[in-house]
């Protein structure tokens, strides 16, 4: 009797101990601004609220000729200003730059697996006098600004795993008309990757494609430019003694649970 008990308390302590290596802790799930990963959609916003996040509109184009582009080219969404850093505002012409909260689930489930990060600045409409005082949300930022954040993320994750030009196999983030879409970068403009890892995610920064309509200056303002040919080329040419930067567009950073923690997590499950 006493040896069938001690089987007993083995088999409880062992089992104990398999629950734990396999719990993880919540904590190690946090990204950008607290957000915890690996939660279902309806989570995720529970999250979003109870952290006050805030919700903003922007119009999704700097051009709009008309009232009807007006009303089809602007979106409301959750964002971040953590990636709002002084060197790059502007309060005189209210330039801020904001990261767009944009998560991803996993396919076939409503589980949040991933958070992206849609990096882009506040500018101003053109086109139309009757707009209001809502601003545009602009994917042109300087390379500069880019390079702030790598830094940022190095601090943070440690040394990249990964860094390279990759035009092949990356997606990038595109507003349009009142929606978020998804194109594959090609060889015509390539983008860089930096990768950070951890035990439990993979930090991505596509660190954009050169910009075709923007300059960054040394006042804190963006140049934007119109084609004169009717067709958009990648801006090559550069006043740099009167302090005219390069820009990349559609840069983002993304934050992903690595494939081993989804297992853990079960968030391949539809019922989670």
């Amino acid at each position: 009797m006493k040896q069938m008990k001690f089987k007993i308390i083995f088999l409880l302590i062992i089992t104990t101990s398999i629950l734990c290596c396999n719990k993880i802790d919540k904590k190690n799930l946090e990204v950008v601004e607290g957000i915890q990963l690996g939660t279902t959609y309806s989570d995720y916003i529970r999250q979003i609220d109870s952290l006050e996040i805030n919700i903003m509109s922007f119009y999704t184009e700097w051009v709009l000729l008309s009232q009807q582009d007006l009303e089809s080219n602007q979106i409301s969404t959750y964002v971040t200003d953590i990636f709002n850093f002084s060197d790059y505002r502007n309060s005189n012409l209210d330039i801020n730059h904001y990261g767009i909260l944009y998560p991803t689930t996993i396919q076939g489930t409503k589980n949040v697996f991933a958070l992206n990060v849609i990096l882009g600045h506040t500018g101003m409409v053109f086109g139309n006098s009757k707009y209001d005082k809502k601003k545009c949300f602009n994917q042109n930022v300087a390379g500069s600004y880019i390079d702030k954040i790598r830094e940022m993320l190095t601090s943070k994750y440690g040394t990249p795993v990964f860094q390279k030009f990759e035009p092949s196999f990356f997606v990038f983030y595109v507003l349009e008309g009142s929606d978020i879409n998804v194109y594959k970068v090609d060889e015509s403009r390539k983008g860089k990757v930096t990768i950070w890892e951890n035990e439990y995610l993979q930090v991505t920064l596509f660190e954009g494609l050169p910009s075709i309509d923007a300059k960054f200056t040394n006042n804190k303002t963006y140049q934007m430019v119109v084609p004169v040919s009717g067709e958009y080329e990648i801006i090559t040419e550069f006043n740099w003694d009167e302090g005219e930067r390069p820009c990349v567009t559609y840069a983002y950073i993304q934050y992903e649970l690595k494939s081993e923690v989804i297992d853990k997590l079960g968030l391949n499950d539809k019922k989670i």
